[in-house]
């Protein structure tokens, strides 16, 4: 079985970072006013409800993708993992879980992030789509590239268009709620289920394998 992983905000606590790096790109790209301060209020929006918020043009999302990227390359290794991530990601991988990285961050981030944390051993491999909306395509060509009926793969990402791309796909999908979007906004989108701690995760998976064996 493919677990698929999102790396900011599922992975990577990587939420303060990029609310600094946006707030210097509002003024940089004309977004309008924004404060550091707002970051938590954020969590309540739906990802396309936060574009909507500040009025962005979709044309300039790809730049603050780009941008945000470049900045957090001087930053990445500062951030730290969630607690309990490392260890969770380690039993699954001793478990025969075949584990994977979809993420709009850049692949040069999140490798480094990964090295730096010693857990760049344990992923099969790390696909990069850049635009904010692309995600449904790239569960897409994992599931081709890696022959996989979407039964078998499970995405696990912390944004309401994680959910949505993966249940685009048919594929299940676990909502954590420790990143960029808060719980009751997760919910709204049915996510297979929400997850509270990572070992939760490992709780679940185990179940599903069991399934898989017995069916």
């Amino acid at each position: 079985m493919h677990i698929i992983f999102d790396f900011d905000g599922t992975l990577a606590d990587s939420f303060e970072c990029m609310i600094k790096q946006f707030a210097k790109l509002s003024v940089e790209l004309s977004l309008g006013a924004f404060q550091e301060t707002q970051g938590v209020q954020l969590k309540d929006f739906s990802s396309r409800e936060l574009i909507k918020h500040f009025n962005i043009p979709l044309y300039k999302i790809p730049t603050i993708i780009k941008r945000i990227r470049a900045h957090m390359q001087h930053e990445i290794l500062s951030i730290p993992p969630f607690m309990g991530m490392p260890e969770a990601i380690k039993k699954l991988s001793a478990s025969g879980f075949s584990l994977g990285i979809l993420t709009s961050n850049s692949r040069d981030n999140v490798t480094r992030w990964l090295a730096h944390n010693q857990l760049d051993t344990l992923f099969q491999f790390v696909r990069v789509e850049s635009s904010f909306f692309s995600k449904k395509k790239g569960l897409k060509n994992i599931l081709k590239r890696y022959n996989t009926r979407p039964v078998d793969a499970i995405y696990i990402g912390d944004e309401t268009r994680d959910i949505e791309a993966a249940l685009a796909n048919e594929m299940r999908v676990l909502a954590v709620t420790w990143g960029y979007a808060s719980e009751s906004v997760l919910a709204q989108c049915g996510p297979t289920r929400i997850i509270r701690n990572p070992s939760e995760i490992l709780q679940y998976l185990n179940v599903v394998a069991g399934e898989a064996v017995t069916s």
